[in-house]
């Protein structure tokens, strides 16, 4: 009843890896340290308040299937937790009692996927009645990311002009639908059940999707975090209002999981995304939400199925008539060729390495240059004063270098990439440079390198 559909999806589908790991995540020693109001801004009709939590705790994953995988230690961390509310309503609070906002019942105590009251139907999570957490976003993302200033600047303007000021819509909740479709795709691939994602998708993408069901060999991620989630771009098409996500999703992969050699990745890897969001131009209110299992057209619950009809009106679920729906899922590099292709006007224009604008390509460097450093678990002198030369060139803080630092060695940094095969080429030789300091390549090295020379 405190979080959107797009972060239960977050944590649901974190936890159905896991089970397929069979893998546990014990945590204790919580000490929340500090916690603030960063930022506060408006999205249509709704506010969204962003506060950091600085905190450590003791952090613990250990797997009965794949030993290899047990990690534990102490953390050191700091979170932005972004929670929503529609302006101007008054709060009834939803954290200190068990009683329906609206009318009083008592609410269970699983309220499961749609948190909806027994009695009245209330829906809990939708920011009606208190602040729900709508994300959580690790700082490099949050301040390298311009996405949580764009909902209240010129970009939200224009798309409002484009599809008009409608009481329904919202960016971060917009965005919490992509999030909610793009986990249960990535669910339906991992299952390999095209009909987790079927409601969501429309008919083409379900094809893609279920041909690549079919051809891919059997996974699961060992880790799994959408790190942020932006609107960056509009355009209509067909009498269709189709809004541009850009996603950055870190993942760790064990492939071949049905085989005597599973292979596992040697690291956790960032990666750009493309979903299209698409509506009716002109669309009205839905009654339900196909990201709540009920039907946008009267309202009824709705179950995991291939079947695109509504068991009660027989309306189309995955209609663009009243819910955004995710009509197409590509690559970064899709996308520019996808937008090259077709003649329709792009009201911003642009380029998803601009949503990273404070992540320089000496970020990436040095990122992905003290992971191939601390691949084999230890840092040397020489090279630490590689980092220092590094650093001292790029005319780095030293503080930065610290917490760059402080990541490698906890194996906390994820590889980062930018789209431009230039820029990409400098740092994979940065990398290599990096690896053959101490005159040897060891074997987690090199299959780092191998890694980062297939993205």
């Amino acid at each position: 009843k405190w979080i959107t559909d797009g972060v239960y999806q977050r944590f649901n589908t974190q936890f159905m890896m896991m089970k397929q790991l069979e893998q546990i995540n014990e945590i204790s020693d919580i000490n929340i340290q500090q916690v603030f109001i960063d930022d506060i801004e408006s999205d249509g009709i709704y506010d969204i308040v962003h506060v950091g939590i600085q905190y450590s705790m003791y952090d613990g994953f250990e797997s009965k299937k794949y030993t290899r995988l047990n990690d534990a230690g102490p953390l050191q961390a700091m979170d932005f937790w972004s929670f929503i509310k529609k302006s101007g309503v008054k709060e009834k609070d939803l954290y200190h009692t068990t009683n329906c906002p609206n009318c009083g019942g008592n609410l269970p105590d699983d309220a499961g996927e749609t948190a909806k009251c027994p009695y009245c139907s209330t829906t809990t999570y939708l920011g009606d009645y208190d602040w729900i957490l709508a994300e959580i976003t690790q700082p490099d993302d949050y301040y390298n990311a311009n996405s949580k200033y764009e909902k209240q600047g010129k970009f939200s303007k224009k798309i409002r002009e484009q599809i008009g000021e409608k009481q329904d819509f919202s960016l971060q909740l917009l965005e919490d639908k992509a999030s909610n479709g793009y986990m249960q795709m990535m669910t339906a691939l991992v299952t390999k059940k095209p009909e987790v994602a079927r409601r969501f998708v429309s008919d083409v993408l379900f094809d893609k999707l279920e041909s690549q069901i079919k051809s891919q060999p059997k996974f699961v991620f060992n880790r799994l975090y959408l790190n942020h989630v932006t609107s960056f771009d509009y355009f209509r098409k067909d009498n269709k209002d189709n809004i541009v996500i850009a996603l950055k999703c870190s993942s760790q992969k064990i492939k071949n999981i049905d085989t005597n050699s599973p292979q596992f990745e040697s690291s956790i890897f960032a990666k750009d995304e493309v979903l299209i969001m698409s509506r009716d131009a002109g669309a009205v209110k839905p009654q339900g939400s196909l990201y709540a299992h009920s039907c946008p057209n009267c309202g009824a619950p709705i179950k995991d199925t291939i079947e695109i009809n509504c068991t009660y009106c027989h309306a189309q679920l995955n209609s663009t008539k009243f819910e955004w729906i995710i009509s197409d899922w590509m690559t970064a590099n899709e996308f520019y060729t996808y937008k090259n292709s077709i003649a329709s006007d792009f009201v911003i224009d642009k380029k998803i390495d601009d949503l990273d604008d404070m992540f320089a390509v000496r970020d990436y460097a040095l990122n992905n240059v003290l992971m191939m450093i601390a691949a084999d678990g230890k840092i040397g002198d020489d090279e630490m004063q590689f980092i220092n030369v590094l650093a001292k060139k790029w005319n780095y803080d030293l503080n930065k270098i610290q917490g760059f630092l402080m990541l490698a060695k906890n194996n906390k940094l994820v590889v980062r990439m930018p789209q431009d095969a230039k820029q990409k080429q400098k740092i994979i030789k940065l990398m290599e440079k990096a690896a053959n300091i101490d005159n040897t390549v060891t074997a987690e090295e090199r299959a780092l390198l191998e890694e980062v020379k297939s993205l």
